[in-house]
């Protein structure tokens, strides 16, 4: 069933979230939680109620950059690649952009449908919030907000969703899937990335400076991002260049 905020355009209070197939219907559910029969009842004993804002229940998206995506602590794997995930909790309605790796195991939470973990095919992650904030992805994320229910089944609480909601959720994996082969995207360790890379093609001699390296890694590091939506920590790369330069020294001695 839908959901729906409800706001005093006056005071402009958030006065909570309702279900019901019409915004109506939410009116008289939070009437009927305030022990009257229903909207019109309550306003014929009290009064008001034209000041009422029903709008469909958002979902919060937290605030993500690309940066961001490097500091999480799941970017530290050792595993080739930790793909970006969008992280969405269906209860309290928010969904946030995080890196994740299968190396930290499955957390009791996804396991039992409470949360759910959809893999992003990109880390162009300003693009995704905007499509998650305002474009066809809010829709599709409240329509698994609304569908969802924690029931206990005698040993866990588990997550429930209606069937409209499963379609929201294939939908949205979908569309957050890059189709694009050449957009690898993910967070990588510098050495896999690097890996069959000729120091000729990276700009690495016997004689590279620091400053040349370092200038080196920076490059990499915005190609990976721009070209192929990949996260690579570019003091690695850099430490792989060095390890480069140095056998290079050690080849020509």
């Amino acid at each position: 069933m839908k959901k729906w905020q409800i706001t005093s355009t006056t005071s402009e209070q958030d006065l909570g979230i309702y279900e019901g197939e019409t915004p109506e219907d939410a009116l008289d559910a939070m009437a009927q939680d305030a022990g009257y029969r229903d909207h019109a009842d309550a306003c014929e004993r009290v009064g008001g109620g034209e000041d009422l804002d029903v709008s469909p229940a958002q979902v919060t998206i937290a605030d993500c950059s690309w940066e961001d995506l490097c500091e999480w602590e799941a970017c530290q794997s050792p595993r080739r690649q930790a793909p970006v995930i969008l992280d969405v909790d269906p209860a309290e309605r928010t969904a946030e952009l995080r890196t994740w790796a299968e190396i930290y195991g499955m957390p009791a939470s996804v396991y039992h449908g409470r949360r759910l973990h959809l893999e992003v095919g990109t880390v162009d992650a300003e693009s995704i919030l905007e499509y998650l904030r305002d474009g066809e992805g809010q829709e599709l994320l409240q329509r698994i907000c609304d569908g969802y229910e924690e029931r206990w089944d005698g040993n866990d609480h588990r997550g429930h969703y209606t069937e409209r909601a499963q379609d929201a959720r294939h939908e949205l994996e979908a569309a957050l899937r890059d189709t694009d082969s050449e957009r690898i995207g993910g967070m990588w360790e510098a050495h896999n990335w690097l890996y069959g890379a000729s120091p000729v093609d990276l700009g690495v001699s016997a004689t590279s400076t620091d400053e040349e390296l370092a200038a080196a890694a920076k490059e990499v590091v915005e190609n990976a991002r721009h070209d192929y939506r990949a996260i690579v920590e570019e003091d690695e790369v850099l430490e792989c260049l060095q390890e480069m330069r140095e056998e290079l020294q050690e080849d020509d001695a």
